[in-house]
């Protein structure tokens, strides 16, 4: 099957989960209007990429807090984000970095069976708003925020 060009230097093929097609944008064959009229959350979307269909209440409930217990980030992880913060430094190469040191502190890290990378990959999707949101305030002279259990956890990525 020939790759056709997408972004720069990032080239892309067929794929099952999602697909454009005449212009609208489609995840697992559920139209991304059809989600958005339907007021699907941001962890809906994120289980129907990982599953490959929607949760029911319960399944979805779990999700969330299996999220939420994992939205913070280590003070070595903040630390580093101070580290990284100057000028020559692309923002998405301290995500790259950041990401990579994630891996350092994580017990599980050389696991690799079905449900170890299933853990892995939840626990690094909950830390990410944390860490995009941290290194914004830092870029900005402020100080991180630290997640508050009473937001939902995409709010911790809008109050940066």
């Amino acid at each position: 099957m020939p790759l056709s060009k997408g972004l720069e230097n990032v080239y892309v093929a067929e794929t099952s989960i999602s697909s454009i097609v005449d212009d609208t944008l489609t995840y697992v064959g559920y139209s991304i209007d059809n989600l958005m009229e339907n007021d699907a959350s941001f962890e809906e979307v994120i289980y129907l990429l990982w599953h490959l269909r929607l949760p029911n209440a319960k399944e979805l409930k779990k999700f969330q807090e299996e999220i939420e217990a994992n939205i913070e980030v280590s003070e070595t992880i903040i630390t580093s984000l101070r580290m990284q913060n100057h000028q020559n430094l692309h923002p998405m190469s301290v995500l790259r970095t950041t990401v990579s040191m994630l891996g350092v502190f994580d017990t599980e890290s050389e696991l690799e069976d079905g449900e170890a990378v299933y853990r892995k990959g939840l626990r690094l999707q909950a830390k990410m708003p944390t860490i995009v949101a941290a290194f914004s305030r830092i870029r900005r002279g402020l100080d991180p925020i630290a997640p508050k259990k009473d937001f939902r956890w995409l709010q911790t990525f809008c109050i940066c």
